[in-house]
């Protein structure tokens, strides 16, 4: 389990943290926008696309009800949260991606094939995920120029600290491997300096 979370861990590293996802490249940055703020839009839009689709193989593949409870929860907020987010880069001239790139490709694979203790390796994926998107949105809140986007990735960290914490209480809730709570803490309420960015 710890080698698996280790690979999907790295996964998220290369998402977010190498340019694997959300590379503004050589693009022209539009008027009134930096850098920060094209890499954060596209890196939420991706990273809605991954939850969305996470979402919907907790519905058919958890047991858990609580877990298939909030697959149905990320599948609805993202889906939501992705259509604000298409608006806003629609209003300032930036094209968000239409798919998850291939690493995340890479994750959604492996939860589609793998069965074995789905739900704790799916909500722990989901904490790690959460976890990296909160800290993007504190970094656009703080580094990016645009008025508007800034308050986009404001408005939305309250959702991803909710998802977080409900992730976090269905995994505390299922039995480890040797029969007792599972309280693998991902930090995400410790000082934000500590959490794992991009």
């Amino acid at each position: 389990m710890k080698r698996i979370m280790h690979v999907l861990g790295m996964i998220m590293v290369l998402m977010m943290g190498n340019g694997a996802i959300a590379s503004v490249g050589d693009e022209p940055i539009p008027a009134g926008l930096n850098k920060m703020d094209v890499h954060w839009m596209k890196m939420a839009a991706e990273s809605d696309l991954l939850e969305i689709q996470l979402g919907q193989y907790a519905l058919t593949n958890a047991d858990n009800a609580n877990v298939k409870e909030i697959g149905a929860m990320l599948v609805a907020d993202h889906t939501a949260h992705l259509a604000v987010l298409n608006a806003l880069a629609t209003a300032k001239g930036v094209t968000l991606p239409t798919e998850v790139c291939k690493f995340g490709k890479k994750a959604l694979e492996y939860f589609s094939k793998d069965m074995t203790n789905w739900d704790k390796r799916f909500l722990k994926f989901n904490l790690m995920v959460h976890k990296m998107n909160i800290k993007a949105a504190d970094k656009e809140m703080e580094k990016g120029m645009d008025a508007d986007v800034k308050a986009a990735a404001e408005a939305t960290k309250p959702s991803l600290v909710s998802h977080y914490d409900i992730s976090k209480a269905a995994l505390d809730s299922l039995p480890d491997d040797n029969g007792s709570q599972d309280h693998d803490d991902c930090g995400c309420h410790e000082d934000d300096d500590q959490a794992v960015g991009y």
